[in-house]
């Protein structure tokens, strides 16, 4: 699976800023982007859009999630997660 992902992820047409990712989660305050909760140490890079639906790494694509909202967001749209979730 990791194989996969990484090969997936390299095809990708922007690589990731760490800088630009470092003050993406200081300007969440490492709360969740659906939740709200705190991440912890254990933040996960999430896609709006998913890759497998055509996001990319654009900025306004990304942003952190706890591991379990990305779990159960897993390959859907925001506005699919957000009608999933209530």
């Amino acid at each position: 699976m990791k194989a996969h992902n990484q090969r997936r992820r390299s095809r990708l047409k922007l690589q990731l800023d760490n800088l630009y990712l470092k003050l993406l989660l200081k300007a969440q305050g490492n709360r969740c982007f659906y939740c709200g909760e705190d991440m912890g140490d254990t933040p996960s890079l999430e896609h709006l859009t998913p890759v497998s639906r055509g996001g990319d790494n654009q900025r306004y694509n990304l942003v952190y999630a706890c591991k379990s909202c990305n779990s159960k967001k897993h390959d859907k749209t925001l506005e699919e997660y957000a009608i999933h979730i209530g």
